[in-house]
């Protein structure tokens, strides 16, 4: 099982390594006609936006990550996220549950 994923691991590498320019290069034309824009706006432009902008949608992300953690554990419920952790657990004793969950883990 080991084996095939070891050879899949250095194709990825490799492959990686060889088209990391069309995905990733300064002002790479590959993806310039996925996604219709109105306005005329260059490649290069989102090269040079603030470094700020770049890394919005991660600020956003983490910030929502940290607003429902402390959501779910301020509610003073705190019973209520258990029983929601233990409802899940127990649908594995159920046929369903059982068959979906083998299914599942046979990869």
């Amino acid at each position: 099982m080991l084996v095939p994923l070891f050879f899949l691991c250095f194709g990825t590498i490799f492959a990686g390594y060889i088209f990391k320019d069309m995905f990733s290069g300064l002002g790479t034309p590959f993806f310039q006609a996925s996604i219709f824009t109105f306005f005329k706006c260059t490649i290069l432009d989102s090269e040079f936006l603030y470094q700020l902008i770049k890394i919005l949608p991660l600020i956003f992300t983490l910030f929502g990550f940290f607003f429902s953690f402390c959501i779910i554990y301020s509610a003073g419920k705190k019973n209520q996220l258990w029983s929601i952790i233990n409802l899940f657990l127990s649908l594995k004793l159920t046929t369903a549950g059982r068959s979906t969950y083998r299914f599942l883990s046979k990869k």
